[in-house]
């Protein structure tokens, strides 16, 4: 491998985004699918080791590559690795200190970039219409590693307004909130909110500071989901494993 890292660089990194999308997409099956027979230590030591790798290199050639699919497959793989790190900042201001703006503004990394930043504001509603976008465009790559993420997001979410939000009286429509907590219906949410110590009534969430208790659950209902098996339908999971998606 360390011999053709230097006669073919673009090939050794096509073998890593390869092994990229590998690793991505199985850490995020046996996450949601407990019971199977997977180490989600290891895979997930394995994803850590190969994006770092392919960063350095990156670096090497200076973000320059022979062809648009070469740009776009950066721009996914400098994605994933920003939102597997989205409560860190030094993957952040690496990406933003490092690479070229042409890359910065392309999609999908000019999104994931946004959901960083709004996360780090704790802009949690601006995070949500974000990873929408991300969902209608079909990015498989970063919503598997945002995935990732979601139960923690969702906690901080309801955390944060239950002190922006607290009221005695006053009451949250629990369909506004399926849209920031990413989840399909106002049903889910509520019903979340719910497992995090707020009072849930007909549809309606009231937010209270001192009821408020960390709630890890099953992340149903989930748009992104949703998302990530509609782009996995088929052929549609070999090509994007293959890199041809």
């Amino acid at each position: 491998m360390q011999q053709l890292l230097e006669v073919q660089p673009f090939t050794y990194a096509s073998i890593l985004e390869s092994c990229c999308r590998f690793y991505l997409y199985g850490l995020y099956f046996a996450t949601y699918h407990p019971g199977l027979p997977f180490e989600i230590y290891i895979i997930k030591q394995h994803l850590q080791n190969c994006l770092k790798s392919l960063f350095d290199l990156y670096c090497q050639v200076h973000f320059e590559f022979g062809d648009k699919q070469g740009l776009r497959s950066c721009a996914c793989m400098l994605s994933a690795h920003l939102l597997l790190n989205i409560h860190e900042t030094d993957s952040l201001v690496a990406v933003l200190c490092i690479a070229p703006p042409t890359l910065r503004r392309s999609e999908p990394l000019r999104t994931c970039i946004a959901i960083c930043l709004a996360v780090m504001h704790r802009n949690y509603v601006r995070c949500g219409r974000l990873a929408t976008r991300l969902c209608a465009e079909q990015h498989l790559l970063p919503l598997c590693a945002l995935s990732l993420s979601l139960e923690r997001l969702r906690c901080d979410t309801v955390r944060l307004l239950s002190c922006s939000h607290h009221s005695k009286a006053g009451t949250f429509l629990s369909s506004h909130l399926a849209d920031w907590l990413l989840m399909t219906s106002g049903a889910d949410a509520a019903k979340y909110c719910a497992h995090c110590g707020m009072q849930v009534k007909d549809s309606t969430v009231r937010f209270c500071k001192a009821d408020f208790k960390v709630s890890i659950g099953p992340a149903t209902g989930c748009v992104i989901f949703d998302a990530i098996n509609e782009a996995t339908k088929g052929e549609q999971l070999i090509n994007f494993l293959s890199g041809e998606t």
